[in-house]
């Protein structure tokens, strides 16, 4: 009976020290009720611009590291001539993070230059109302950084007019570490008293 006691409090001291050591899995963050508003060519560019449009998709989002690890962001209509349906996939795409830890800060998903518009990348923004972070839920967009827009870098350019990002959505939780070997643990636990009652 000792000896299980002794085993059974070195296998809970083993669970406590790995599930410290665990860390939070990336949320995926999904765009909600994302639209443009505004649509401005800049001066002396072709074609007209409508405005209108929307952008929907997802993000994946480590906060504590600040890394994107996938995306897949589709923006559509409105401006169809100037800015034709477009997928920001990692394929064709990247993304970075501009005036990190500064009011200003926003997030650039970058895609391929248009010889159209003097070879500039052509990119689609992103500000938020209030930093995500890894406890997830919905966050809005913020409509006043002059910076969330998608543009040839950036002109021409139209404007996000509303929108958020929610994690509530499509959102798979994958078990931690620690999780899994305490579920081990307990089976192992389990086991051994069954054998001793044999």
């Amino acid at each position: 009976m000792r000896r299980c006691i002794q085993s059974l409090c070195v296998c809970f001291t083993l669970v406590l020290l790995s599930s410290s050591s665990a860390t939070a899995t990336p949320l995926r963050w999904t765009l909600q009720d994302v639209t443009f508003g505004e649509c401005r060519l800049g001066a002396a560019l072709p074609n007209s611009c409508d405005p209108g449009g929307t952008a929907t998709g997802y993000f994946i989002f480590d906060a504590p590291t600040y890394t994107f690890s996938d995306w897949s962001i589709v923006v559509q209509g409105g401006a169809e001539v100037v800015f034709p349906t477009f997928a920001y996939v990692p394929a064709v795409s990247s993304v970075a993070v501009d005036s990190r830890g500064t009011p200003d800060e926003f997030v650039v998903f970058i895609g391929p230059t248009s010889a159209t518009y003097g070879n500039r990348n052509r990119e689609f923004r992103l500000a938020f109302a209030i930093p995500l972070t890894d406890s997830g839920g919905t966050v809005t967009i913020n409509l006043s950084n002059g910076w969330v827009k998608e543009c040839y870098n950036c002109e021409p350019q139209r404007l996000l007019a509303s929108g958020s990002v929610t994690t509530g959505v499509g959102t798979d939780p994958v078990p931690e570490p620690a999780s899994l070997l305490l579920f081990g643990t307990g089976l192992v636990g389990l086991r051994a008293w069954r054998r001793r009652r044999q």
